[in-house]
């Protein structure tokens, strides 16, 4: 069983792997057990550099999922515009008052 999301952005050129979230928790609940011979000390500092790590992948996948929020909003505007253009071609080929002509 797959515990990854893929997201591949080709628009962006961004390929980023994802962790689902029961992976998250298997991953923390791994390194708690694993971490039990170690001193309290020792286990402090794995435990902050394992949320940072974690953290600092989280802000990634924000930052990506900007940038694609934002490559969908541009290619929402230019389908309407290409509706509004064809709309147009339309209006103006129809014989008749307002319309152009078929020739």
């Amino acid at each position: 069983m797959d515990f990854y999301y893929a997201i591949n952005v080709d628009i962006l050129d961004i390929s980023l792997k994802l962790p689902s979230e029961a992976c998250i928790y298997s991953y923390i609940l791994f390194l708690i057990v694993s971490s039990l011979p170690m001193d309290p000390k020792a286990f402090e500092v794995r435990y902050r550099e394992q949320i940072k790590d974690i953290l600092n992948r989280l802000q990634s996948a924000m930052v990506v999922s900007s940038q694609l929020e934002r490559s969908i909003a541009d290619i929402g505007e230019a389908v309407q515009l290409l509706s509004r253009d064809v709309e147009q071609f339309l209006a103006d080929q129809r014989p008749g008052p307002g319309g152009g002509n078929l020739s």
